[in-house]
């Protein structure tokens, strides 16, 4: 899981790049949606989450991946999105989760009630650290010789100005 240094950072703040091997490591808390991928900072918010799968599954058909700030069932910024087997590269999935889920219209309310029509939507603002999740479907299997998942998290962080 990295970091991004300054100059990379737009869009993302970080980036974590699963192998099959990594997955295969990490199973139990995988598939228990306690393995941590990042972390939203005290006085942060979250407001962009991608999944991307450059390299394909050979082996797995099945396996979706969710990501969020639940222990067990982190779902709230990423549903659970389809990176199993198939044919070359998905397409990028973003901001799935029920916590960006915004009927056209509809009132986003945090402090105060407002009305969301384009921009970005920072969610998740917390006064505390708050762990980000990510949670598998399924085991992969030893026979699993291929696959690499991507994912991006833009992370507000604007208490690192507070001081």
């Amino acid at each position: 899981m990295a970091k991004v240094t300054n100059n990379e950072k737009f869009p993302y703040t970080d980036i974590v790049r699963l192998s099959f091997s990594d997955i295969i490591a990490n199973t139990t808390a995988l598939e228990a949606g306690t393995f941590q991928i990042a972390t939203i900072p005290a006085g942060g918010a979250i407001e962009l989450v991608t999944i991307a799968r450059p390299q394909n599954f050979t082996a797995t058909s099945t396996l979706t991946l969710s990501v969020g700030t639940t222990s067990g069932t982190p779902t709230e910024l990423m549903a659970a999105g389809t990176i199993g087997q198939g044919a070359g590269a998905i397409a990028p999935l973003s901001n799935t989760g029920s916590v960006f889920a915004l009927a056209p219209g509809a009132s986003y309310s945090q402090a105060t009630a407002s009305t969301v029509k384009g921009g970005s939507l920072p969610v998740n603002a917390t006064a505390t650290a708050v762990p980000v999740y990510a949670k598998t479907s399924a085991a992969l299997t030893s026979g699993e010789t291929t696959g690499v998942v991507v994912i991006g998290l833009r992370i507000i962080d604007t208490a690192q100005y507070l001081s």
